[in-house]
C-alpha cells in the first residue's frame, strides 16, 4: 500500500499498487483552464484508484501535478496552489518567466511582450499604440474580460467569440494544409504517368483553386491578427429562439479608435464575412466615414469569401456570381447602406 497526498487538505488517499495505473510513467500532461485560457490546474494521464474495503476498484481519481489560483494578470495567489512551478505554461496560457525574480508566476513572455503580473504592466512599449491608454498597460486595463495571449493586441470581448475565431481559422488552414498535401501527391502520380492522366491533372486544377480560394480568405483573417494593425474587438451574439441566425455588422469605434466585428454565434460564415470587412477597411478599400463609403464589390468580396468557406468547408452550395450580384443590387439593406453602386473598386 502506498499513500497518495491531496494538495487541497493534506489528506492521504490509500491506493494498492498491484495494479500498473499509479506506477506508469507519466507521459503526458492536460491543461485545465478557464474561460480566459489561463491554466489552473494540470493532470497527468494517470489514473489513481479508489478500492473498496474487499479490494474492488470502483472509480478512478486524476492526478493532479500541479494546481493554483490566480489574482486577475496571472499573479498566483499565496498559500492557494499547489507544485505550480513545475508547469512552464499560466495566465493566457503564457509562458512562465520565473528566472527573473524567482517567484513563480512573477512574470510572463510571449512573443510581443514581458509582463510582470504583480503590477500588470509590460516592460516594453506595446506596438499599436492608442491615445486614450499607456503603451505599457496589459489586457486594456481589463485582465478579469480581456484575453491578450501573444501581446500583440486585445481582440476579443469574450471567450466565446475567441475560440469562434479561432476555429474558423484554424479550419481554414488545415483545409489549406491538407489540399498542398494532396496536390503534392497527385503530382507526383501525374509525374509518373508522364502528364498523360487528364483526370489527375483536373483534380490538381481543381484543388489549385479551391486552395487559392481559401489562401484569399486566410489573408484576410491574418490582416485583422497583424500586431501593426489597428485594434479589432469581436463579440459573439446569442441567437434569438435557439436557432443560429445569419448576418452580423462592422463599425469604427472613435471613442475607444478599434474596429468592432458583431456576429451570432455559431454562424462561422458570418465571422468570414465581417472579418473581409475589416480586411477591407486595412487595406482601403472600405473607408469608415459618415456616411460610410463602400462600393458593390466590397460586399460582394465579402459574401464570396463566406460563400467560399461554406462551400470548401461545410460542402454548402450557394448563389452564382450573378444570382450573388442580383441579390447585393436588389437587397433593401444594401441600397440604403451601399453609397458607391458600382461595380468596380472604387476606394483604395
Amino acid at each position: 500500500m502506498q499513500g497518495v497526498s491531496n494538495p487541497y487538505n493534506n489528506s492521504t488517499i490509500t491506493v494498492t499498487l498491484t495494479s500498473n495505473f499509479c506506477t506508469k510513467k507519466v507521459r503526458r500532461q492536460s491543461e485545465l483552464t478557464n474561460q480566459l485560457q489561463n491554466v489552473l490546474a494540470t493532470i497527468s494521464d494517470r489514473k489513481i484508484p479508489h478500492e473498496t474495503s474487499t479490494g474492488i476498484i470502483d472509480y478512478y481519481m486524476a492526478d493532479i501535478v500541479s494546481s493554483c489560483d490566480e489574482y486577475p494578470g496571472g499573479m498566483i495567489m499565496p498559500g492557494r496552489n499547489f507544485s505550480s512551478d513545475s508547469y512552464m505554461f499560466g495566465h493566457n496560457g503564457q509562458e512562465k518567466d520565473d528566472e527573473i525574480t524567482g517567484i513563480t508566476g512573477a512574470n510572463y513572455t510571449a512573443e510581443f511582450w514581458e509582463y510582470d503580473s504583480r503590477l500588470i504592466w509590460r516592460w516594453n512599449r506595446d506596438k499599436v499604440e492608442k491615445p486614450w491608454e499607456s503603451p505599457y498597460a496589459c489586457f486594456a486595463d481589463n485582465p478579469i474580460w480581456l484575453v491578450d495571449k501573444n501581446g500583440a493586441d486585445t481582440s476579443f470581448a469574450d471567450n466565446n467569440s475567441r475560440q469562434q475565431f479561432k476555429k474558423t481559422y484554424n479550419e481554414i488552414n488545415d483545409r489549406i494544409k491538407i489540399n498542398t498535401e494532396d496536390i503534392n501527391n497527385l503530382s507526383k502520380r501525374c509525374q509518373e504517368s508522364n502528364y498523360e492522366n487528364k483526370d489527375i491533372e483536373k483534380q490538381i486544377t481543381d484543388l489549385n483553386t479551391e486552395r487559392a480560394k481559401l489562401l484569399d480568405i486566410k489573408t484576410t483573417f491574418d490582416e485583422v491578427m497583424d500586431p501593426n494593425t489597428p485594434m479589432f474587438y469581436y463579440h459573439a451574439e446569442p441567437n434569438p429562439n435557439g436557432q443560429i441566425k445569419a448576418g452580423g455588422h462592422n463599425d469604427w469605434d472613435e471613442k475607444n479608435k478599434r474596429f468592432d466585428v458583431m456576429f451570432y454565434s455559431g454562424n462561422q460564415s458570418s465571422i468570414v464575412h465581417e472579418t473581409t470587412h475589416g480586411e477591407q477597411y486595412i487595406t482601403g478599400k472600405l473607408l469608415i466615414s459618415t456616411p460610410r463609403l463602400y462600393d458593390y464589390m466590397d460586399e460582394y468580396e465579402a459574401h464570396n469569401n463566406a460563400q467560399n468557406y461554406n462551400l470548401i468547408i461545410w460542402g454548402k452550395t450557394g448563389k452564382t456570381e450573378i444570382e450573388l450580384k442580383t441579390y447585393i443590387e436588389t437587397n433593401k439593406k444594401y441600397i440604403k447602406s451601399i453609397q458607391i453602386k458600382k461595380w468596380e473598386q472604387i476606394c483604395k
